[in-house]
């Protein structure tokens, strides 16, 4: 199935817009122009897992653990407490190798999606990414059953939410 469902890259240029909105009526700053630098990233390789995820059910460590790498330096780089964002991360980074050496990947997650988890975390923080693992989890749910299909990308659904808790903030 193709469209705005399966490919929320649509989702995430919107956010990407809706994060530059302030820029268009010159209110920018040093400290914005911060921000909208480390949203230009996450939104890209969000869009890319994404779109990568959706075509071919892979999702490349190169992208996730460039994402964790990069939430790591953007949780620094915001002063945010580094030991429950950098524990969470390597926790899930563990789980993922771990999987991937125990089950060969096979089945419905892929060591890749731990992966891509561990990156949430480092952009969000633990708490934060309950939030997107909440709405990915809805996102999930509602795609199943508009595509009738038991198995969906993760990465579309998790892209679309963390764009939106990236520009709405926290839900739960």
């Amino acid at each position: 199935m193709t469209g705005s469902l399966h490919h929320p890259i649509g989702l995430i240029l919107a956010a990407a817009f809706a994060t530059l909105a302030p820029f268009a009526s010159g209110l920018a700053s040093a400290a914005g122009l911060v921000h909208l630098g480390w949203s230009a990233f996450l939104f890209s390789i969000l869009a890319s897992l994404a779109w990568i995820d959706a075509t071919s059910e892979t999702v490349p460590d190169v992208l996730t653990l460039a994402l964790v790498i990069t939430g790591l330096a953007h949780a620094s780089a915001v002063g945010a407490v580094m030991l429950p964002i950098a524990g969470g991360a390597a926790l899930l980074l563990l789980a993922g190798v771990l999987h991937g050496r125990l089950t060969g990947d096979l089945g419905w997650i892929g060591s890749g999606d731990f992966f891509l988890a561990a990156g949430i975390v480092a952009w969000f923080g633990p708490v934060q990414a309950l939030d997107v693992l909440a709405l990915t989890t809805a996102g999930l749910l509602f795609h199943s059953l508009i595509a009738r299909r038991a198995s969906i990308a993760l990465a579309p659904s998790l892209a679309a939410a963390s764009a939106l808790i990236w520009i709405g903030g926290p839900i739960l």
